[in-house]
């Protein structure tokens, strides 16, 4: 899925510091790292368990706007083939795809977002494996950002691309939920299909106040402690979602011998359906003992941890 890099019309948001012609070639450079790690995959050649070839991918950039066919000489290899794209919104765009896709008389069709300059070629040769299996499934490349790099389907299913917030952390687990509904078996490891939303603009929101590199390794490292202790507890793949926030308050506390004065760190720990309400969890007190001691002796920076207790609404999920 791609956007022809045109200056003005491509990675607006990093306008300024960078300038348009700036930012279209840097998204040009994406567009072609990740189409030669799709060639890459493309040229393989599949092999059941006796050896015998069966199939293999094909590369097709699903492109807009019409009438930009001239700005992919230079960027896809001659392997790679057009198909114009159509829709409205985000998710008709997606959906529209992976049905004119299929009419093309593929057996399944994986989405990728050439956004992805960083992606191993062997995520999308196992996409294409788990695709091979027989029945109805999906198959995702979760993002860290709460989204998805990946959607693999074997049936054109326009509930997948409904009923989703687009560019929000929650995208990845609204179309888990989809699938779901639809009874789809998801191709994901346990860890990823049941992974925590993550937010979109990353550990900053996490930050009450200026967000600088020091403080950014304070939370870092206190979040660290959160995932891993939840996690060893099973909390972790019980909840919507757990984690640290750095608050902007210094108060005096004892370390040894000597007073400190450093950070505050805030857990967050809540359960729900959709992300649009929750409830602050009751963790057992062994487990809020273990963060707090955890943190405040391994953190540097950090004297003192306190729990979020308030619901949404009438507080939201992130503090920022």
């Amino acid at each position: 899925m791609t956007k022809a890099p045109q200056p003005g019309q491509v990675k607006t948001r990093l306008v300024p510091p960078l300038t348009a012609n700036e930012a279209a070639k840097l998204n040009k450079c994406f567009l072609a790292d990740t189409a030669a790690s799709i060639s890459n995959v493309c040229s393989r050649q599949l092999y059941p368990s006796h050896g015998e070839v069966t199939t293999s991918a094909l590369g097709i950039a699903v492109y807009t706007p019409i009438g930009a066919e001239l700005d992919y000489n230079e960027i896809l290899s001659p392997d790679f083939a057009l198909l114009p794209q159509r829709g409205e919104n985000f998710g008709e765009r997606l959906y529209f795809a992976t049905v004119d896709l299929f009419r093309c008389g593929f057996e399944s069709v994986c989405l990728i977002d050439s956004d992805s300059p960083t992606v191993p070629a062997e995520n999308f040769a196992q996409a294409v494996k788990l695709l091979r299996r027989l029945g109805d499934r999906i198959v995702l490349g979760p993002c860290d950002d709460g989204g998805y790099y990946l959607i693999g389907i074997k049936k054109p299913h326009q509930e997948i691309f409904e009923r989703i917030d687009w560019s929000t952390e929650r995208v990845l687990a609204q179309t888990k939920q989809r699938a779901r509904e639809l009874g789809l078996e998801l191709g994901l490891p346990r860890e990823i299909v049941l992974r925590q939303p993550f937010p979109g603009p990353g550990l900053a929101v996490r930050i009450l106040g200026e967000v600088t590199p020091d403080r950014l390794t304070i939370l870092r490292n206190a979040d660290t402690i959160v995932v891993d202790e939840m996690k060893s507890s099973g909390w972790y793949y019980k909840i919507w979602q757990s984690f640290a926030v750095l608050l902007p308050i210094r108060s005096v506390g004892v370390m040894g011998d000597e007073r400190t004065y450093d950070f505050t760190i805030a857990i967050r720990a809540v359960e729900s359906q959709d992300g649009m309400t929750a409830d602050w969890v009751k963790l057992p007190y062994e487990i809020m003992e273990n963060l707090s001691s955890r943190i405040i002796n391994e953190v540097k920076g950090v004297n003192r941890v306190c729990f979020d207790i308030t619901s949404k609404p009438p507080g939201t999920i992130e503090w920022e």
